[in-house]
């Protein structure tokens, strides 16, 4: 009876510290981040203070949903797995964020990702979401801005082998790049890889590029429908390569206000192509070299640049 009673005894001891062990949950389907938190289980009842134990706390294929205000997630952290982020109603604020894992889908919803005009001290790299390895990326209702250190852009989407799909939405690029580079957008898929990319209903402004494609090692395939690009201190749209495919297309788009070219392609195997979309007030309007390519369907409004630069290359509609 004594070694029973001991034993139950020592089970009680056991069961004790583990109830009050501290919980670094990484089970978690749903889990919750708040300006107020405080708690480590990330859970709906002691939600955390910080966004990137909220990632770290919930499982593949789980969602990180932010309470109220604010989190703490001031500097980066990457994303290795499948994930959805969402914070409608709430200020959800980083650096910078990485996602790198072999066929993850990342949804991004409803954040806004910022430098706080702090530079590249602390491990900022100057890139609000930098993409290097999965199968897709989506970013909805997101803002991105601020990004002004080296190398200064806002959505860099480099994958590094296979097909990824980045699919931007409803979103707000702005004030990202640097003298001479950087901005909005980067599409730059590694040797042998391909990016394939759909921007709709989304502004990308003020930043020193506003979409840049460099198909150099891989192929590079844009859809831009409903979106604006303005006010850009280098070029508005540029296709660029010295190897494989940079096709952007320009659907009900429009580029303005940029202070080189509204529409650039440069190299055989870049095209830009026009449909139903808006070239005007920028220094330079198209600019077409060594090879490159600009197609226009005739039903685009290019007017008011004042040097219009390369005649496109007519399209008949079908």
């Amino acid at each position: 009876m004594k070694k029973i009673s001991f034993a139950f005894a020592c089970l009680g001891i056991l069961l004790g510290l583990a109830a009050t062990r501290p919980s670094h949950a990484q089970n978690n389907f749903h889990s919750y981040v708040s300006m107020h938190g405080t708690g480590v289980a990330c859970t709906a009842d002691a939600p955390c203070g910080d966004l990137g134990l909220a990632v770290q706390a919930t499982v593949s294929q789980g969602v990180v949903s932010c309470v109220d205000g604010d989190p703490n997630s001031i500097v980066g952290f990457t994303i290795g797995k499948t994930l959805t982020i969402d914070c409608p109603g709430a200020l959800a604020a980083s650096w910078f964020l990485t996602i790198n894992g072999a066929g993850i889908v990342v949804t991004l919803r409803n954040l806004t990702i910022s430098s706080f005009g702090i530079g590249g001290n602390g491990g900022n790299p100057g890139i609000g979401i930098d993409f290097q390895n999965g199968a897709a990326l989506f970013v909805e209702h997101c803002v991105i801005e601020n990004f002004q250190s080296a190398p200064g852009i806002g959505i860099n989407f480099a994958p590094t082998s296979g097909s990824a799909k980045l699919h931007v939405t409803d979103s707000v690029i702005k004030n990202s790049g640097i003298p001479g580079g950087g901005g909005g957008i980067f599409v730059v898929p590694g040797a042998g890889a391909s990016a394939r990319v759909v921007i709709e209903r989304t502004q990308l402004e003020n930043n020193s590029n506003g979409i840049f494609a460099n198909a150099s090692s891989g192929l590079a395939l844009i859809d831009v429908k409903d979106s604006t690009i303005a006010n850009s201190s280098i070029d508005g749209v540029f296709a660029f390569t010295t190897g494989s495919i940079a096709s952007i297309v320009l659907d009900h788009s429009v580029s303005l206000h940029n202070g080189g070219k509204g529409i650039q392609a440069k190299g055989t195997g870049a095209y830009v192509t026009l449909i139903a979309s808006t070239v005007a007030w920028n220094a330079i309007g198209l600019t077409a070299i060594t090879g490159g390519l600009i197609l226009s369907y005739q039903n685009n409004l290019i007017a008011g640049n004042p040097s219009p630069g390369t005649s496109p290359v007519s399209l008949s509609l079908q």
